[in-house]
């Protein structure tokens, strides 16, 4: 699996984190955001907040995996 740069780096910022409030991420695009919330990425933590999920940090491990 290969994610695109802005997916990459979403998923990589929000792993470093337990959760984020919106507008730290909010330079992504709303196409984008709905993107990663549909393919189960990332999950609403509260209001105005998001957090990776298993799947999202799945999805990092086999990118890192298929670029290594």
């Amino acid at each position: 699996m290969t994610l695109d740069d802005d997916t990459l780096a979403t998923l990589e910022f929000l792993e470093h984190v337990d959760d984020a409030e919106l507008f730290r991420v909010h330079r992504r695009s709303a196409s984008l955001l709905r993107y990663l919330m549909a393919a189960g990425y990332v999950e609403n933590s509260g209001p105005g907040r998001m957090r990776i999920t298993d799947v999202g940090r799945l999805a990092l491990r086999e990118h890192r995996e298929s670029t290594a």
